[in-house]
């Protein structure tokens, strides 16, 4: 009998709960309206078997990933191999924001070596499949609602096979090649007493994080757009202009391996020679491109173990478009410019390495040398 009654009073406890009406007040725990993107990765190499999971990410439009920009992802996630049928797995990205543009690009990871814990281990390696880059764009929640439409449907294609390994390196001095933490003093003004100068070097990396065998820069010179037979040569400095790989020069926080905020960047140009040895055939980056008759198209890469960098004491203001000031600049304004500074290269393929890096709790000493800025013993 007591069951009966019980049952007989949850439909009119259901009943006077659904006559009141309930106002639902959010307070700071309540999290923002959200919804999500999903859709397919498709093999478009003409494989079936994925040969390993897929990793995807997400971008914010405005912070691309690279070779476009130096974007970290926001998101990620990790789709298993065996989600795979037929060449397809399905996708999910949730907790979107509405009003938000989105650069989802990833890799089939078929050497299965990516962490997301460190730069150097999150990318595609050689023999990984690319997936190419998709916009995506989430609109505003419907007036007097939190519903925001899904973004449905989208469908990322992996279609290149990464054909280098990631650009792993170590500085070295531009003489004895010997692994060094590259040095440039400032006066007390902020003035770089000399511009630092020194070498990058391809370093084969053996390690239970990762391994990284034969890497290589891709060097590809400007555009030879006046048809003389030479790389233009567009900032006037009277050598010819290299496009690809760049080298970003930021400034790490105290005891960090993160840039600080907001970021403090040094200029770097990779010189086409050695200039403290004219006779370094190696470092004669022109004369081999046009030795092995590359076409100067302003794509095509030379394949390099090693590049001549020099960094010149200026500061990068503005990346688009490129503005420049004297160091000395940023340290009259009170920000704080000595220190240590991350070396990150990036190749053409989008492919970056950087120093220092999680590699030195490994034993890989000369993965943690950055670029140290220093005042002048007086």
């Amino acid at each position: 009998m007591k069951l009966i009654l019980m049952l007989l009073a949850v439909p009119m406890a259901l009943g006077l709960f659904s006559a009141c009406q309930v106002e639902v007040v959010g307070n700071a725990f309540t999290p923002p309206a959200a919804t999500f993107i999903s859709g397919t990765v498709r093999l478009d190499d003409g494989s079936v078997e994925s040969g390993g999971p897929a990793v995807l990410f997400r971008f914010d439009c405005e912070d691309p990933p690279p070779p476009v920009g130096l974007g970290f992802p926001v998101d990620f996630v990790v789709i298993p191999e065996d989600s795979f049928e037929r060449g397809s797995a399905p996708f999910v990205f949730p907790y979107v924001p509405p009003s938000s543009c989105h650069l989802i690009s990833g890799f089939v990871d078929r050497d299965r070596d990516f962490h997301y814990a460190s730069a150097v281990t999150s990318q595609a390696s050689a023999g990984d499949l690319l997936i190419g880059l998709r916009q995506v764009t989430v609109g505003a929640p419907l007036a007097g609602s939190d519903w925001i439409q899904p973004a449905e449907g989208v469908v990322l294609r992996g279609e290149i096979a990464v054909p280098l390994e990631r650009p792993a390196f170590e500085p070295l001095d531009l003489l004895s090649l010997d692994p060094v933490a590259p040095r440039m003093e400032l006066d007390p003004a902020g003035h770089a007493l000399a511009p630092a100068l020194f070498a990058l070097g391809t370093h084969q990396v053996r390690s239970d994080v990762v391994d990284v065998v034969a890497p290589l820069f891709t060097v590809v010179f400007e555009e030879d757009a006046d048809q003389d037979g030479l790389p233009d040569d567009l900032n006037q400095d009277g050598m010819p202009d290299l496009r690809w790989p760049r080298l970003f020069v930021r400034l790490l926080a105290p005891g960090s391996q993160e840039p600080v905020e907001p970021p403090v960047i040094l200029a770097a140009v990779i010189l086409p020679v050695n200039p403290l040895d004219e006779e370094d055939i190696e470092a004669d980056l022109l004369a081999r491109v046009l030795q092995q008759g590359l076409p100067l198209d302003g794509e095509t890469p030379l394949l390099a173990r090693r590049i001549t960098v020099t960094v010149p004491g200026l500061a990068v203001s503005s990346l688009q478009p490129l503005e420049l000031v004297p160091l000395s600049e940023v340290a009259a304004s009170g920000v704080e410019v000595t220190g240590r500074y991350q070396l990150m290269l990036m190749n053409s393929s989008g492919q970056t390495w950087s120093l220092p890096n999680q590699l030195i709790q490994y034993g890989y000493e000369n993965q943690g040398l950055p670029l140290l800025v220093e005042m002048a013993e007086p």
